[in-house]
């Protein structure tokens, strides 16, 4: 991978070739293309009138479609082009793309739009995007089909008990069934993994997926305890199921997930990884016994998002209404 090394002023109308690592701290000109799988880093200005090719990742704090200066008064235009299969992450601000009446911002399709990163006006985002949690959106922007909108999925019923043909355990839809398919037919993705850290048994989610070699399910959860599935031997070659002890507690439940679980999950090398996160198996639960606190849960999901760039939660059981706004803060905090 070439390298534009950091502070570096790149001018206008240059081009940047594929696989070019960009800064950090370094201002690019406008009318400048960008090839494809290119790393734009942290704190990077790329200015109006700006061609990214696919497959690039850009990083924090980085500026997409800063206005030149020299054009900021003329009123003419300056189109700014983002092609697809990007990934753009946390705290990236792509501006408009019109100097006064103007062409606009282009997003292409299948880029994942993370954290706090801000859309400005006059933009137009392609099909089958996903912005997550925390992402603004301007005046005047144009969102086409297939837009998922959130990191963190607030779902009521919950959904892992669900079965293909029936509802089960309060869950009338698989929730995270229904996702790793959309994400696969809708979005492009290929082979998906399923962390499941519910209290109980995720038994609707394997039943679903327990013939599938494109989804990887994995489940830590109290055993014995309701549905009466996941015991120790119940598996297979993308099925891991994690029986705990009432008890556990942070400790046990964190060295099972990092011993276990994690390397199963990097292994497997998913494009997605969707998180059932419920909050029944945290201490002050009137249902779950596996003790977990908001810093249990917190590590859980730091470790999580090392598995792949592209990680979104639903929500799953948790009856302590007092403590689940808290413990939903804790897994949100950490990403």
């Amino acid at each position: 991978m070439t390298r534009i090394h950091e502070t570096a002023l790149v001018h206008r109308r240059a081009e940047i070739d594929s696989d070019v690592e960009v800064g950090p701290y370094s201002v690019v000109g406008a009318c400048v293309k960008i090839g494809k799988g290119s790393r734009i880093k942290s704190h990077v200005v790329i200015e109006g009138r700006t061609t990214l090719g696919e497959g690039n990742v850009i990083f924090q704090f980085a500026t997409i479609g800063s206005v030149p200066q020299d054009l900021k008064y003329k009123g003419e235009p300056s189109e700014l082009i983002i092609g697809n299969h990007n990934t753009i992450r946390e705290f990236v601000s792509v501006n408009p793309g019109t100097t006064g009446g103007g062409m606009v911002t282009r997003v292409g399709d299948r880029n994942l739009l993370m954290m706090y990163c801000h859309i400005a006006h006059d933009c137009v985002l392609g099909n089958h995007n996903i912005i997550a949690n925390g992402a603004t959106l301007g005046g005047h922007v144009v969102i086409e089909d297939y837009v998922i909108v959130g990191g963190f999925a607030l779902a009521r019923p919950p959904g892992h008990h669900a079965l293909p043909g029936r509802a089960m355990g309060f869950c009338l839809f698989n929730n995270v069934a229904v996702a790793a398919r959309f994400a696969q037919r809708e979005l492009g993705v290929g082979r998906v993994a399923i962390l499941d850290w519910d209290v109980h048994h995720g038994n609707g989610t394997q039943d679903v997926f327990w013939n599938d070699e494109t989804v990887f399910f994995a489940s830590l959860h109290q055993w014995p305890f309701y549905p009466g599935s996941g015991g120790p031997g119940e598996g297979n070659a993308t099925t891991l199921n994690v029986p705990l002890t009432a008890g556990s507690g942070d400790d046990v439940v964190l060295e099972a997930f990092t011993e276990v679980v994690l390397p199963a999950l990097l292994g497997f090398e998913p494009e997605l990884l969707l998180v059932s996160a419920g909050f029944d198996a945290a201490a002050s639960d009137p249902i779950g016994e596996l003790e977990l606190t908001a810093e249990g849960f917190a590590a859980l999901t730091a470790h999580a998002l090392t598995v792949t760039e592209r990680v979104a939660f639903v929500l799953e059981g948790g009856y302590d209404v007092q403590a689940l706004p808290g413990l939903v803060g804790s897994v949100l905090d950490s990403t």
